[in-house]
């Protein structure tokens, strides 16, 4: 077993002076070597290795980080495997201690920011317990900070993170109550460090990725008493997926928030953000709303793969009889047309395919939406903005002062709005919405309910 020691430290710049592109390239060696050996024996086929190899060229990680990232390989696979590759003995979260030696010089903070746990010390050696086999920097650092050799063990992602979890904040042990906005401002910082580790930021990778591979329209993110849940709505049927490793739940959270530019801080009230990634050399924007539970806030992203939708009535499963009754309707030089149902039914998606069909030079064409989910060209797109006091009703009524002949409206859902709504129907305006019910029964009542006229 390899010891490291004081005595042989290098700096970082003699280390980059002495190749650190050769320890790089040496690095990716050793990976792809545990991708052959998993491919030898018969774990994962050459289509999955393939797969794989185009994510790590994405990313920029290494091929085994790529495999478990997607969920190809597990965590205990990839232990047992680095294990019989290089000789370095596994150990479990039995065998991680609740008060870890070396606590005056591995305080809490370096030991989460390290991402390892010191287990004891043996005749001088510390044996140190981490996910990386190939992470030299860290050995080396709590070996100049212990003074002692290293000695490492190897254990899974989510069980070295459970025990990072429950260990003292050194950071606010020191707080007083004449200090808690200082505490709560470490507190923070704490939480953005964490969601910054790299665990963190590939999980939430593999996440997004795996709800654009699956086509899912919607992420669920909830806290629970016995952890966190985590489901794709897929077909608008919700599906439970593997949960989080223990204790990244609120790092998660987190690192999502400050993907959408959301307050990290704030987290008693609900907050509404997007994020824009690229997969596939395609946009893909995600519509985050953030929620305080019992048991930890939670999340939910909305996938809006524009790539993935297409913009016509035939490709979105429309029957025939329908669709001709559709454009017959979208003919008419004025008028109300609803498109009902549930969340994620595609009321939205209709709309788009029908101002498609009407963009034209002639056609003044004004949408009034939260958020806009795809950008059309040749229409005039609104996003409702309630903080300044734009909100559909008054968005709408500043449009029909715009000389519009169409005007989608992406819900109603006050009295306000649906009043505006109809009166601009009734004055020479083709008006385009989507209400929340069921059935297109349902649509009159609920109208009714939100205080339209019976006529």
């Amino acid at each position: 077993m390899e010891h490291f020691h004081t005595d042989h430290l290098q700096s970082h710049s003699e280390i980059i002076n002495n190749g650190c592109l050769d320890v790089l390239n040496q690095i990716h060696a050793d990976a792809a070597s545990i991708a052959e050996r998993l491919l030898a024996s018969g774990t994962i086929n050459q289509q999955t290795l393939e797969r794989a190899h185009r994510a790590a060229e994405e990313s920029g990680s290494r091929i085994d980080q790529a495999l478990n990232r997607l969920g190809l390989v597990s965590d205990d696979l990839i232990v047992q495997t680095w294990s019989s590759v290089t000789g370095i003995a596994p150990v479990s979260a039995l065998d991680l201690p609740e008060a870890p030696p070396c606590h005056d010089s591995l305080l809490p903070a370096f030991l989460r920011h390290a991402r390892c746990a010191p287990l004891q010390i043996d005749e001088g050696v510390l044996i140190l317990a981490v996910e990386d086999p190939l992470d030299s920097f860290t050995s080396a650092a709590v070996a100049a900070r212990t003074g002692l050799a290293v000695e490492l063990r190897l254990i899974r992602a989510g069980d070295l993170d459970a025990w990072l979890k429950g260990l003292p904040d050194d950071t606010l042990q020191a707080a007083t109550p004449a200090a808690s906005d200082e505490a709560v401002s470490l507190d923070v910082e704490r939480l953005r460090d964490r969601a910054s580790d790299a665990p963190v930021v590939r999980l939430v990778n593999a996440l997004i990725d795996h709800a654009i591979e699956t086509k899912a329209s919607d992420i669920h993110l909830t806290a629970s008493r016995v952890g966190s849940r985590l489901r794709y709505r897929i077909d608008g049927i919700l599906r439970d997926a593997e949960p989080l490793p223990a204790g990244l739940h609120a790092s998660v959270v987190s690192r999502i928030k400050i993907m959408a530019g959301l307050d990290i801080a704030e987290r008693r009230l609900p907050q509404d953000g997007r994020i824009r990634v690229s997969a596939r050399g395609q946009e893909i924007d995600l519509r985050v709303a953030t929620m305080p539970h019992a048991h930890g806030e939670g999340a939910v992203l909305r996938v809006l793969d524009r790539s993935a939708v297409a913009l016509e009535f035939e490709a979105l499963g429309l029957s025939a009889p329908v669709v001709a009754d559709l454009r017959r309707a979208l003919s008419a030089p004025h008028g109300l047309i609803l498109v009902t149902g549930p969340t994620g039914s595609g009321k939205t998606t209709t709309l788009y395919a029908a101002l498609k069909e009407l963009t034209g030079p002639s056609r003044n064409i004004v949408t009034v939406e939260d958020p806009i989910e795809h950008h059309l060209d040749g229409v005039n797109q609104i996003q409702v903005a309630r903080k300044v006091g734009l909100d559909f009703a008054g968005a709408l009524r500043a449009v029909l002062r715009q000389d519009p002949d169409v005007v989608m409206v992406g819900e109603i859902r006050d009295r306000e709005t649906v009043a505006v709504a109809i009166q601009a129907a009734l004055t020479g305006h083709l008006v385009l919405a989507t209400v929340h019910t069921n059935t297109a029964v349902g649509a009159l009542p609920r109208l009714v309910d939100m205080g339209a006229e019976r006529k």
